[in-house]
């Protein structure tokens, strides 16, 4: 007799297996061809056609992170992203500048996804409409990441990817 396994089981087993599928984290020092801003732009083209095919966390690096950092002010809106397959939150629509955030945070983290959505609160949300909240905080955390990345582009990455740009700032990745 075969086992029936409850299809909910195979469905997180299988979202655990594509989230933890990750980008190879780059060590300060190692070769690696530079990108001059090419990887982002080809993935931001993607998402923007409604083109990106790939549900895991992109493969980016430290060496995206300026790239990343230029497209932090956008505030056109992305239908077709990355999304962390653990959520059960669905946003359909995200800005370009928080999703780029975001996958700078996963980069800095060195471990994929850094939260389950590509939005950010402060405190708690009232209300339902969870992109609105995090909308109103699009300057602050653009802000934080400019700061941080001001901070520590000239350290050693482990040691730059060691402090979080939203430390103080009362803000969090949800």
């Amino acid at each position: 007799m075969i086992p029936r396994v409850p299809i909910v089981l195979i469905v997180l087993a299988t979202g655990l297996l594509l989230a933890c599928r990750e980008s190879v984290p780059i060590e300060a020092g190692e070769a690696r061809s530079p990108t001059d801003g090419a990887r982002v732009s080809e993935l931001f083209a993607a998402m923007a056609a409604g083109k990106y095919a790939d549900r895991a966390f992109p493969e980016l690096g430290w060496d995206d992170i300026p790239a990343l950092l230029e497209l932090g002010p956008s505030t056109r809106m992305l239908e077709d992203i990355p999304r962390n397959p653990l959520s059960s939150q669905y946003e359909e629509r995200c800005a370009e500048g928080l999703v780029a955030l975001w996958l700078l945070e996963g980069v800095r983290k060195g471990r994929g996804f850094p939260s389950l959505n590509a939005l950010c609160f402060e405190g708690k949300v009232e209300g339902s409409d969870w992109k609105l909240a995090s909308e109103l905080n699009h300057d602050r955390v653009l802000a934080a990441y400019r700061t941080w990345w001001a901070r520590v582009k000239d350290l050693p990455r482990a040691e730059a990817a060691a402090i979080d740009p939203l430390e103080g700032t009362g803000l969090r990745w949800y």
